[in-house]
């Protein structure tokens, strides 16, 4: 699909998604960025924490990522990470 949309024009997509959707693109190396949003507050007690982003089970499945841009944007945080491609597993 991905290849599709690019022979179309189209050179950039927005993914929203789950840890399951988000951890197959990162480990597809499919992004180039990754932006979260981190508000000051929970919702419901049996919320998930906020960096459960990633599928990896292990250290050795972990993709390094290095912070590109980290603003404050209404009460909360806005945070871009891209991928660190010069180091494996870090």
């Amino acid at each position: 699909m991905l290849e599709d949309l690019y022979s179309l024009g189209i050179k950039s997509l927005l993914v929203e998604g789950g840890s399951r959707v988000i951890g197959s693109f990162l480990s597809e190396n499919l992004a180039d960025r990754v932006t979260i949003y981190v508000a000051p507050f929970f919702i419901g007690p049996d919320a998930p924490p906020a960096a459960d982003f990633t599928t990896a089970k292990t250290m050795d499945n972990m993709i390094g990522m290095k912070i590109n841009s980290l603003k404050k944007l209404g009460e909360g945080i806005l945070l871009e990470l891209i991928p660190n491609v010069n180091a494996h597993n870090e």
